[in-house]
């Protein structure tokens, strides 16, 4: 199920835990740490449909790859990644 659902406007998941935009790429569109955070957002949000294992299972990768990933340097990465921190309970 989680393979055929995509936030809106936002590819699928890449092989290393990130998500990226369809038709945008680096560094045209928003970084990789922004539309994952924004992925999550999506995954997270109190009336998403529940998709099961498969989603947990990409939502930890994502939250793995985005511990690992540079800190934002933009004010989008900054704001985006405090409103998924909020949502998820984390700091």
């Amino acid at each position: 199920a989680l393979a055929k659902w995509r936030p809106p406007g936002l590819g699928q998941e890449r092989p290393d835990g990130s998500w990226g935009l369809p038709y945008v790429g680096e560094p045209h569109g928003s970084t990789p740490a922004v539309i994952t955070s924004l992925a999550l957002l999506g995954l997270s949000a109190p009336n998403a449909p529940d998709l099961g294992q498969p989603a947990k299972e990409a939502t930890e990768k994502a939250l793995g790859w985005l511990a690992a990933a540079k800190p934002p340097e933009s004010l989008e990465g900054s704001a985006i990644k405090l409103l998924l921190g909020r949502r998820l309970g984390r700091p």
